[in-house]
């Protein structure tokens, strides 16, 4: 597929835009590069607007092409809406493995309620589900036991929670089991 396939919108924009397309292309190259060299291959690092991009538009092929193509879709998101707005639509979509899609969806099959009626701790869960949402039910299924240092990590990014509560909640992390997954039961 050649640059002149995409659509025009995407390439006759300002020059501020073309700079950080190129910038995510230099990278994306960079870490295609690194990680192929690697034992353990490729890995994700996409930026937010870009997995909505691949879940909107590109799909899940493993290609530089494909890659390419999710830079070009995600830089116009990135321009207009910023990371909040995009964040919405990107939790409408995702998924949450199990055949499930959206967080909403994801909340009420794990926990019953809906996801504004999440303790932190549940959402931190579900969050931590996003990377590899199939994989983490099956460990959830199999183990009974989360990804402590994701979402210790996930914890620690809850900002609006002020700093000691986010410390208590990584104590009481120690304790908490997650949910089976109805598939699991």
């Amino acid at each position: 597929m050649s640059l002149f396939s995409y659509p025009p919108r995407l390439l006759i924009c300002t020059g501020r835009v073309l700079i950080a397309v190129a910038v995510s292309v230099c990278a994306t190259l960079l870490l295609l590069v690194w990680t192929a060299a690697r034992a353990n291959g490729p890995r994700g690092a996409s930026t937010l607007s870009q997995q909505l991009a691949k879940l909107l538009y590109t799909g899940d092929e493993r290609t530089l092409a494909r890659k390419l193509r999710e830079l070009l879709y995600a830089v116009e998101p990135d321009r207009t809406l910023g990371k909040p707005r995009v964040l919405m639509p990107y939790l409408s979509i995702a998924p949450w493995g199990d055949g499930l899609c959206g967080a909403q969806a994801a909340s009420l099959r794990h926990f019953g309620k809906r996801a504004s009626a999440l303790a932190p701790l549940e959402a931190a869960w579900l969050a931590s589900l996003l990377r590899n949402s199939d994989a983490e039910l099956r460990r959830a299924a199999h183990s009974q036991a989360a990804d402590l240092p994701r979402m210790n990590a996930i914890l620690a990014g809850m900002r609006p929670l002020p700093r000691s509560r986010r410390v208590a909640l990584a104590k009481e992390l120690q304790d908490w089991t997650p949910p089976v997954p109805p598939s699991a039961q």
